[in-house]
């Protein structure tokens, strides 16, 4: 195209960089969301702030929140929100800005880039660049904290590529922007193949061998420092269905079917991005076989083959369109299950980097297929898909404001039990009659998916014993009893049931179980002890309330029930002792007053026992 068909052109890189401000400028105000909690918000390393560099350098992603083993080692943006957090602590505001200028400038740098491999074709540059920023898939990058390590990578992948793209070569630069790329996620590993590609395909093939072996160098040097990093972790633990659903599937057949049908859920998400959710956990894929699912695994294999066929055809007319579709297959690799199963069955962040490929592919080729026609008729589809991209990207991005409007815009958008779950567990919490009978919904629906997950069965009982549902919240607590015998909170939940039900003795039971596990509240001891008074047994009622009130000295009503049991056991002394506590706590409790009076009489005492009737007397006007 004419330099004089591009008078705009000098606008192009802040029209780009605005849009990325402008769709996601909302997410600055947002709070910490879902893995946040983990990364940023509780993890105690990074909230040591400068001080806590040494061990996020030394030890695996998660170690400041959990001492489980995962294998990952990504510390640059672990470093990246210990910084902020020594300067704004506890501000989600900054760390959320920062993740949109970083996004924002990635859309810039891609447009430079695109530049120069298009040979200043300035508007197709623009329309791809404006595409990948608007991608709706990318919200949950951009607006959910944690995944910055997915920005970052971008962002060193487009540097190292542009350094390639300028000087034919690996340089110094280009070898740091790739090790920066590795440290900020493990999949970066494919951008070596990716850059000596690019070396390649500019003609400097004489550069390649030597490119090849810088690049392995940084290679071996990251995971020489993976390796150290996570050697004094424990071992990584085994990934189970409820992590990844295709861990569930029967046969490595089924595995690699699953995960080739998943392929091709990516390709037609990244153009048609209509169903988007935090969480694709089980049993939102279910697993493929050859029997049962012919007809979807062929459409699946169809689609594939059909972007392959497509870079073959291009791959003189329009290499482009070839180069993006390979990009798209390179980088869905490492997290499409496919060569090994990741710790995920499928999220939208996946596709963050690959849906660039797409893109290239379908701007490119409606480049090619319009603009002898008429130089400017490619724009039209793309402005459509532009504008239907921007759109839902709005709409999508206020969901991820908090985990509650996260959880309760998705509770219906897949069929995964977490999400379920999830949404169900915030409608519980509210504890309110207005919310109690969906809260149920989801957690059954959660349940009929998943009939094997511990936090629902738990959540589930809960749910029933609000609806006094009492036979089904004890079926769910002795199934979670049976599953982790050393939770007490199932022993204590056990227990309100059965006090519900004045099944007196099994409460008993259950509190005891439940205190012995140190799993208790400030109402347990009181129940405990009121469930033993109402068989008459005295001296454990006793037991529990003295227990209890070393533990929640505060408990007003467990301390007058306690004084009560004293005064009924004839310990007179003891029982004034502690009404007398009471009313010096709180002169509104006259009526400890007139319970004084009646242990003093009981004493033999009618000097003290008149005393303290009179003062009640004067205390509610009745004298």
């Amino acid at each position: 195209m004419e330099n004089s068909q591009h008078k705009y052109a000098s606008y192009y890189p802040a029209i780009v960089l605005l849009a990325g401000i402008v769709l996601y400028g909302a997410s600055v105000f947002f709070g910490f969301v879902l893995d946040d909690e983990a990364v940023i918000s509780q993890n105690k390393i990074v909230q040591q702030g400068i001080a806590g560099i040494p061990d996020i350098l030394t030890t695996s992603y998660w170690k400041g929140y959990w001492e489980l083993g995962n294998g990952l080692f990504r510390p640059l943006s672990l470093l990246m929100f210990a910084a902020e957090w020594e300067v704004f602590p506890d501000a989600p505001f900054i760390h959320h800005a920062i993740n949109v200028l970083l996004y924002a400038f990635s859309g810039l740098l891609l447009y430079k880039l695109l530049l120069k491999l298009l040979h200043d074709n300035y508007l197709l540059a623009l329309f791809i660049s404006l595409l990948f920023i608007a991608h709706p898939m990318h919200t949950e990058v951009v607006a959910n904290i944690k995944s910055r390590d997915e920005i970052l990578s971008l962002l060193f992948l487009l540097l190292a590529a542009t350094e390639v793209v300028k000087h034919n070569k690996i340089t110094v630069l280009t070898m740091l922007y790739y090790l920066l790329a590795l440290l900020s996620k493990e999949s970066s590993i494919v951008f070596a193949a990716v850059l000596l590609f690019a070396i390649y395909k500019k003609g400097a093939k004489k550069n390649v061998l030597i490119a090849l072996g810088a690049l392995s160098a940084i290679t071996v040097a990251w995971i020489a420092l993976r390796y150290m990093a996570l050697s004094n972790s424990p071992a990584k633990l085994p990934y189970t269905y409820a992590d990844n659903s295709l861990v569930a599937c029967g046969s490595i057949i089924s595995q690699k079917l699953t995960a080739l049908c998943l392929l091709a859920q990516y390709i037609l998400k990244s153009v048609f991005p209509t169903l988007l959710s935090y969480d694709y956990s089980y049993n939102q894929v279910p697993c493929v076989s050859f029997g049962d699912d012919i007809l979807y695994i062929a459409g699946s294999v169809i689609l594939i083959a059909s972007t392959v066929y497509l870079a073959f055809k291009f791959r003189k007319k329009s290499p482009a369109v070839s180069y993006g579709i390979a990009f798209f297959y390179l980088t869905i690799l490492p997290t499409s299950n496919i060569v090994f199963l990741i710790g995920s069955t499928m999220a939208d962040r996946f596709v963050f980097i690959p849906s660039l490929g797409i893109i290239v592919a379908i701007a490119c080729l409606l480049h090619y297929l319009y603009a002898a026609k008429n130089t400017y008729l490619f724009t039209v589809p793309l402005s459509v898909l532009l504008i239907a991209f921007a759109a839902k990207t709005v709409g999508r991005v206020g969901a991820w404001e908090s985990n509650a409007t996260l959880f309760t815009t998705d509770a219906d958008a897949t069929n995964s039990a977490r999400a379920k779950y999830n949404y169900g567990t915030l409608l519980l919490n509210e504890n309110a009659d207005a919310t109690k009978a969906e809260a149920l919904q989801y957690l059954e629906a959660a349940y009929a998916i998943d009939t094997a997950d511990y936090k629902v069965i738990s959540n589930l009982g809960i749910a029933y014993y609000r609806h006094g549902m009492m036979d089904k919240s004890l079926q769910c607590f002795n199934k979670c009893i049976a599953m982790n015998p050393k939770d007490g909170a199932n022993y204590l939940n056990m227990g309100d049931v059965h006090f519900t039900t004045k099944n007196w003795q099994a409460a008993i039971d259950a509190y005891t179980k439940a205190i012995a596990l140190k799993s208790y509240n400030k109402q347990t001891h009181n129940k405990a002890a009121t469930a033993c008074f109402n068989i008459q047994d005295y001296n454990k009622a006793l037991s529990f309330f003295k227990e209890g009130m070393q533990l929640f000295p505060d408990n007003a009503e467990m301390q007058a029930n306690y004084a009560n049991t004293l005064a009924m056991t004839g310990k007179y002394a003891d029982a004034i002792t502690v009404f007398t506590d009471i009313y010096k706590k709180d002169p509104k409790a006259t009526a400890v007053l007139q319970k004084i009076a009646m242990c003093y009489r009981d004493m033999g005492d009618a000097k003290q026992a008149e005393a303290y009737n009179n003062q009640y007397l004067q205390a509610t006007g009745q004298k």
